[in-house]
């Protein structure tokens, strides 16, 4: 969906091709005056509208006027993108109407194509005041090969906490956190053809609570034909490439990820970090000190529970998919079945963990905001690194705010590697030495940073001492 540009996004997203986005705002334009937009992928400037156009005009603009010419040929055709039809739901009957409504405007000649689905599983936890994580065991080398889902990576972010081995490393393995498993090869088929049950556009439902119908579908065909002739008209076929991601997560996420902006989640943020003024991170710390007191707040009031999100999303190199231009809810909700019996029945296996208290996290948490506010604590026009010109400190920074952010529930785009650089003294210091004034590597020679045992309150004093020498010869 490269060519894809957006034209509103409320109540729900539409896009068109990049090559209608003119003709539509010559419609608007002599009643609601706007410009494109300089940014890629969305068609009109915002900021340039001092009125918005109503919906009804919108949409009218969008069916006149969302016409492409077809390669290769003289006809043209109308190609509109529809997403973001969310809804949160307790039963089925919703998406299934949304479905008999397609299943319709197709009896009318019209195309649609079902692109994605997304279905969410909500899992409570047992523990009110506990945090949710996730771990994925796997016995192979994080490549697996199944029945569905042929090619799969596995991804482990550290949530709430940081586990090391016996090396006193932090392998991706042994994290807990958020996984995700994900294709990473979509351009062949890696399902094979399944026992026909149920058929493509069928409108027969299964019957409701039997799963032992559902289950057995889950069996290869012996024999089957590679003449896709000779298949039956209403058969299924049980594509992998169509499972695009299983992600495991806690709830936790929907709170904290709100307002992320300054926030160092990903690599350019976190090494432009030693290059901010001493204002600028201060502020970036203040507003994660208030996102530790609200999750906070949140898990004692409402509790935390894990999520299981099946992404189901028809590959685009066939044309003529059958799931994509013709299944059914029920069609799509037999993968959905299928990539949660993997999940922890299959070569990986996903487990929800809740033992871990919300007071330990919120106390570490704490404890090294504390400690990074000690060293930032200068003339807020100067930057980090003018001050502190070592490596190793810099290094120090990094680690410190990837831990913050960890603890606080936000995934790092980098995982472990700031902290890694930092435990193993893996910077451009002649003797690699660690910058650590309050002791904290000792703390990862225990099972996890928030289990540990041994406090370093008493190192605060003499680590401050150090600071406010080192701040006199600055100044």
């Amino acid at each position: 969906m490269d060519s894809t540009e957006l034209i509103i996004d409320t109540p729900i997203k539409i896009g068109v091709h990049k090559s209608c986005s003119e003709r539509i705002m010559n419609h608007l334009l002599p009643h609601f005056p706007m410009d494109l937009s300089p940014t890629e992928g969305i068609a009109f400037d915002p900021k340039s509208v001092s009125n918005l156009p109503p919906y009804a005009d919108v949409i009218e603009a969008i069916i006149k006027h969302s016409s492409v010419q077809i390669p290769g040929g003289t006809r043209r055709t109308h190609i509109i993108h529809v997403g973001n039809v969310g809804t949160r739901i307790s039963e089925l009957s919703t998406v299934l109407d949304m479905f008999r409504c397609i299943h319709e405007t197709r009896s009318w000649g019209v195309k649609i194509d079902v692109t994605q689905i997304d279905i969410a599983f909500s899992i409570p936890s047992s523990a009110n005041t506990n945090l949710v994580q996730w771990s994925c065991e796997c016995g192979g080398n994080g490549i697996t090969r199944d029945i569905l889902m042929k090619q799969v990576k596995r991804e482990v972010w550290s949530l709430h906490d940081v586990y090391t081995d016996e090396n006193n490393s932090v392998p991706e393995n042994i994290q807990r956190g958020t996984v995700r498993l994900k294709q990473v090869n979509r351009t062949t088929p890696s399902g094979s053809p399944l026992v026909p049950v149920i058929g493509f556009g069928s409108s027969f439902p299964l019957p409701p609570n039997d799963i032992e119908t559902l289950s057995s579908i889950y069996v290869i065909e012996q024999g089957s034909s590679d003449n896709h002739d000779e298949e039956p008209s209403h058969s299924l076929a049980v594509d992998g490439t169509s499972l695009f991601s299983i992600k495991a997560y806690s709830n936790v996420a929907h709170h904290t990820t709100r307002d992320k902006a300054n926030i160092p989640l990903q690599k350019p943020q976190s090494d432009a970090l030693i290059s901010h003024q001493f204002g600028h991170l201060q502020r970036i710390l203040h507003k994660l000190a208030e996102k530790g007191a609200n999750v906070l707040q949140f898990v004692n009031q409402h509790g935390v529970s894990g999520r299981l999100e099946i992404s189901v999303r028809p590959t685009d190199t066939n044309p003529n998919d059958k799931l994509r231009t013709s299944g059914n809810l029920i069609d799509f909700m037999v993968h959905v079945y299928l990539g949660v019996f993997m999940s922890f029945n299959g070569k990986y296996k996903l487990c929800l963990h809740n033992d871990l208290n919300i007071e330990s996290v919120s106390f570490r948490l704490h404890q090294i905001i504390l400690h990074v506010q000690e060293y930032i604590q200068f003339r807020a026009q100067r930057q980090f690194k003018d001050v502190f010109k070592s490596p190793s400190t810099h290094a120090w920074l990094k680690a410190m705010f990837y831990l913050i952010t960890t603890l606080l529930g936000l995934t790092h785009h980098g995982k472990n590697k700031y902290l890694l650089d930092w435990l193993k003294g893996r910077t451009s210091d002649p003797d690699h030495s660690i910058f650590d004034p309050f002791h904290l590597k000792r703390l990862f020679d225990n099972e996890s940073l928030c289990h540990a045992v041994v406090l370093v309150d008493e190192n605060i004093d003499s680590a401050t001492e150090s600071l406010e020498n080192h701040w006199l010869e600055q100044q």
